[in-house]
């Protein structure tokens, strides 16, 4: 009886301890009861009554089947043309950057090739990003380098191509190396198979960052951290050729090949000085991106030629990475508020002292790319004895253009030559937008396309350096790009570039303190890069001494610039949309955000009136000072008004119960209703519970459903500007994942093709529809401040003018088909290192004619219903708590009337993104990956413990906005007035309480046993 009594002893403590743990897992389970039914693919909503299989109610078609309703035949068709879109982006996006004599297009005696570099084998399909694991879980789809060649005909070395297998380079598919070659006795080993594949010597070289890793700037020691296999013979700068890399280059020369042809597969602006050094004997050089599932294919295209390579740069690419006046200030630069010892010391700091340190002042103003290498050249060959300096060369020396120029902002070559000469220009004084008519002759021999890149010099004069307005010497102002262009001058072609007048308005942020047209003379240059408009610009003006990138002295065509004269100019964009008599005046906003408004900070920024006493050398000190600073710096700013008015003049307030009213107004009637119709939209948000306004500020790749009489029906979003998502349409169908060929930076802008642009949004949308999907968070308009930028992969170009017109272009293309293009990440994202709230600190003019520009595009231009906020902060106040960027220029500036959501803020409750009421009350609608609306019910608490009418009235047009949205999107489709939606228990949630309740019935019944047990007669033991 004593080991009876034993044994349910330690069952009940072994059944107490299992209830426990099942308790705890029950309650984090509810608590996040959206994630986790999003990753089983179950709803917690059904719809009732009204569902309709009637096409007229889906109001957004794909037109991938007969009547716009989604199914496996229209998948399949879909996807036949996205593998080919991919192909298509490759083949007119890669950059054809180097071609010796003619080295390119690949004769048909020359198929039998010998692959380089461990990239060859393992390419580098995408970079590290959130909801990018296509490749990893469908291997069977991806096109590699092996495959695309030898459907071309090639036939590959497979006894170095196989050793890859065994080599000491991990996968990449997964991460990022800095340092990812072979060792070159790897090479030696197969040194005997190389003569029966000696055609052509492939190599490719990768690099990659990604979210939440930039570049390193110093690979020993990388955010403070050393970095580990790091080899003394390797640069400490990442974009460099290593090491291994060098080695592996000289080898390959030294075996006498046919051909070196080098492809450069990253998103990233390598230094590549080095194709033109002799001692690796590179041919051609062909820069192509990260490919996805089946861009490989197109690179085997260009080789062959198949197709003439089209693509443009959409970066400068210098030199030195590290010679662009950003860089003190940027990435793994990043340094710490000069006093932040004593600021800790003081309290303010608490638990998330990381997220507050860090300091990015963006000294080089307005000067990222070609805006400072050209500015500077321009004033160079004007005599400027400051642009002649030493100060930022790469050797020390007087500061020269041919040393500090690889590749400038829209280089690329073909296989063809081409002539550009403006016809005319007109001016639409209606819209002030110029059309600009050019000429474009195919004086080759080969059929090609041909982008044709229009820029725009403005007067930099007395009255500019007076007023501190920065003027880049030459401006990308639009762009086309041609059919495929036959030689001949009979065959020459005329495309029109339209020109918005708005895109070289310049903003005065001291004097004006708005946007202006300065006085002077104006000229709008075609050319083949922003350097070779800039010389036809100077030359036009009698400049001497102009040389191209390699230094080689060349003369200007005439017929390539157009110039005329305009008076100053205050007022044509001096109000923002909407109405005349509900127009914003535009004017500064972010005076708190340029450091040296803090009294105790001393900065100086970047003037080309003063290159040799402002260009920055290291990084910006910067301090925290004063109570205000200190308290915005906290992020925990939100007080009740003192004038705020009760919660009972909703009708919220007014039950005791919180409970809405039934006004007759279903989700599915808004959809027609315009924005300024307040009487009927606040109508319909009186029908929300508080409860329901609680549930649309959660969102985990998806909005919340919402019940009658609201009825807003649950649905999915994507994430990720390298395709729509993971989750595929049917599981027997696993082409239903599709990652795109490359992210923006390397090759889709890189196409300079509007079509294609609009193409990629068209059929990212219709994959959305068939993943039922509203929104994709996707669209990169942050700029590439840097070469290092972990996120440069996400986002357009280096130019915000650029990132401008693609958004508005490839953004609206999803909206048309009701799917929300959430462009991110607003604003001022440019770094990945620290950028848990890094303090980031401009002048208005930059951020205006930057930063921002880069988004305007899509959302005042392109009218798109969805925007992500960033994780950085603008001077010191969190992004989404920042009134001036969420409600002042993006709202009554801009006009946006959609959802506005945070980065993943993931429900958290500590650190500085926890301040929701704060962030409620300065322009943020939902909190990303907050699924069970962790922050809205915070919300809701200050409201009810306060009677907080003004927040409560905040948190209803949150609810408007997100409304608004999703009734201009596929949200509606199939829904009509009698739609009911329900709330439902999915199934793991009753299994989880049934498993729990069995637990604790076995559990109770140990401990009953074992009381039990103590009051049973024992047995003697025999003989006693």
């Amino acid at each position: 009886m004593r080991i009876f009594r034993k044994n349910w002893k330690s069952a009940t403590a072994i059944l107490i301890f299992i209830l426990c743990i099942a308790c705890i897992m029950s309650v984090w389970a509810f608590q996040n009861e959206m994630q986790i039914s999003n990753g089983l693919g179950v709803k917690q909503s059904e719809v009732v009554g009204g569902l309709s299989s009637d096409p007229a109610t889906y109001r957004y078609r794909t037109a991938y089947t007969e009547n716009g309703v989604p199914s496996d035949e229209g998948l399949e068709k879909l996807l036949v043309d996205e593998y080919a879109h991919c192909v298509t982006e490759e083949e007119e996006g890669a950059v054809l950057l180097k071609n010796d004599g003619g080295a390119l297009p690949l004769g048909e005696d020359e198929r039998k090739v010998t692959l380089f570099g461990h990239a060859a084998y393992d390419p580098l399909y995408r970079t590290n990003a959130a909801c990018t694991r296509v490749i990893d879980n469908n291997p069977e789809l991806v096109v590699n380098l092996d495959k695309a060649l030898t459907e071309e005909g090639f036939s590959v070395n497979y006894d170095l191509y196989n050793a890859y297998a065994g080599g000491s380079v991990r996968s990449r598919l997964l991460g990022y190396s800095f340092n990812g070659e072979e060792p070159i006795d790897f090479y030696r080993t197969h040194e005997s198979s190389y003569a029966g594949y000696n055609d052509v010597a492939i190599v490719m070289l990768a690099r990659a960052a990604g979210e939440g890793t930039d570049m390193a700037v110093d690979q020993t020691r990388y955010n403070g951290v050393s970095t580990p296999g790091f080899s003394s013979d390797d640069e400490t700068n990442s974009l460099a050729l290593q090491k291994r890399e060098r080695d592996m280059l000289e080898y390959v020369k030294s075996l006498g090949f046919g051909k070196t042809i080098v492809l450069i597969n990253t998103n990233y602006m390598m230094e590549l000085d080095w194709l033109g050094d002799p001692a690796y004997g590179v041919d051609a050089a062909l820069f192509i991106g990260t490919p996805g599932l089946t861009g490989l294919r197109g690179v085997a295209d260009i080789l062959t030629g198949e197709v003439a390579p089209s693509g443009r740069l959409v970066d400068t690419f210098a030199a030195s990475s590290l010679s662009s006046p950003a860089i003190v200030n940027a990435c793994g630069n990043t340094p710490q508020w000069a006093n932040v010892d004593s600021y800790r010391d003081s309290g303010i700091v608490t638990d998330y002292a990381q997220q507050t340190s860090y300091v990015t002042v963006q000294q080089e103003n307005i000067y990222v790319g070609y805006k400072y290498y050209e500015t500077r050249y321009a004033d160079a060959i004007a005599g400027d004895p400051g642009a002649r300096s030493s100060v930022g060369s790469i050797d020390g020396q007087a500061w020269d253009y041919a040393k500090e120029m690889v590749y400038p902002f829209g280089y690329g070559l073909s296989y063809t030559t081409f002539s550009q000469t403006i016809e005319g220009v007109t001016h639409n004084e209606e819209n002030n937008t110029y059309t600009v008519s050019v000429r474009v002759e195919n004086t080759g021999d080969v059929p090609a396309k041909d982008v044709v890149q229009v820029y725009v010099q403005t007067p930099y004069g007395d009255y500019e350096k007076e007023n501190k307005i920065e003027k880049s010497a030459v401006l990308f102002a639009g762009f086309g790009k041609t059919d495929v262009v036959q030689p001949g001058e009979a065959n020459a072609v005329t495309v029109d570039v339209e020109v918005e007048e708005y895109l070289f308005a310049s903003y005065d942020y001291t004097t004006t303190k708005g946007w202006v047209l300065t006085e002077g003379d104006y000229t709008f240059a075609v050319g083949s890069d922003a350097h070779d408009a800039l010389n036809n610009i100077l030359g036009s003006q009698g400049a001497a001494g102009l040389i191209d990138q390699d230094g080689n002295a060349v003369t200007a065509d005439a017929d390539t610039t157009y110039t005329w004269r305009m008076d100053l100019d205050t007022e044509t964009y001096m109000y923002g949309e909407g109405d005349a008599d509900e127009r914003i005046r535009v004017t500064n906003q972010f005076d708190k955000m340029d450091i040296n408004y803090w009294e105790g900070n001393d900065v100086t920024y970047l003037t080309r009136s003063d290159w040799q006493g402002t260009f920055p050398t290291e990084p910006a000190k910067a301090y925290v000072l004063g109570e205000e600073m200190e308290t915005l710096l906290q992020g925990d700013f939100y007080r009740k008004a003192e004038d705020a008015p009760s919660t009972d003049i909703y009708a919220q307030g007014k039950s005791n119960n919180w409970e809405g009213v039934d006004n007759g107004l279903p989700f599915v009637s808004m959809r027609n209703v315009a924005w300024d119709n307040d009487e009927v939209w606040e109508k319909f948000i009186d029908q929300f519970d508080l409860s329901d306004l609680v549930l649309m500020t959660g969102n985990y790749f998806g909005n919340n459903a919402i019940s009658a009489p609201v009825n807003i029906p649950e649905k999915g979003g994507g994430d990720g500007c390298q395709g729509v998502g993971d989750e595929a349409y049917d599981t027997s169908l696993t082409g239903g994942k599709v990652l795109w060929p490359c992210l923006y930076t390397s090759l889709f802008a890189c196409t300079f093709n509007a079509d294609l642009m609009e193409e990629r949004g068209t059929l990212m949308a219709n994959q959305a529809l068939f993943l039922d999907q509203t929104v994709i968070w996707t669209g990169g308009g942050n700029l590439h401040r840097t070469p290092y930028g972990g996120r440069n992969a996400e986002y357009y170009s280096e130019d915000a003018n650029l990132c401008y017109l693609v958004g508005s272009i490839e953004l609206p293309a999803m909206e048309k088909l009701g799917i929300l293009g959430g462009i991110k990440h607003f604003a001022a994202n440019d770094q990945e290192s620290y950028r848990e709230g890094v303090n980031t600190f401009y002048t208005e003019q930059a951020f205006r004619e930057g930063a921002l520009r880069g988004f305007e595009g899509a959302i005042r231009k392109g009218k798109v219903n969805a925007v992500m906020q960033a994780f950085n902060r603008q001077g010191v106040v969190y992004s989404s708590s920042c009134y001036e960027l969420n409600v002042t220029v993006l709202r009554e500036e801009w006009g946006f009337k959609g959802e506005a959501i945070t980065d993943a803020s993931s429900g958290i409750t500590t650190g500085y993104k926890s301040h929701y009421t704060t962030s409620m009350a300065n322009g943020t609608d939902i909190y990303c990956l907050d699924g069970e609306s962790v922050g809205g019910g915070i919300i809701a608490d200050y409201i009810r413990a306060n009677d907080d009418g003004y927040l409560l009235g905040w948190l209803r047009t949150a609810a408007r906005h997100t409304a608004y949205a999703l009734s201009r999107s596929a949200a509606i489709n199939g829904l009509d007035d009698n739609t009911i939606i329900h709330e439902i228990i999915p199934a793991w949630q009753i299994l989880a309480v049934v498993a729990t309740c069995v637990i604790g019935a076995l559990a109770l019944g140990a401990i009953a046993m074992c009381v039990l047990s103590k009051h049973l007669p024992s047995r003697k033991k025999a003989g006693e």
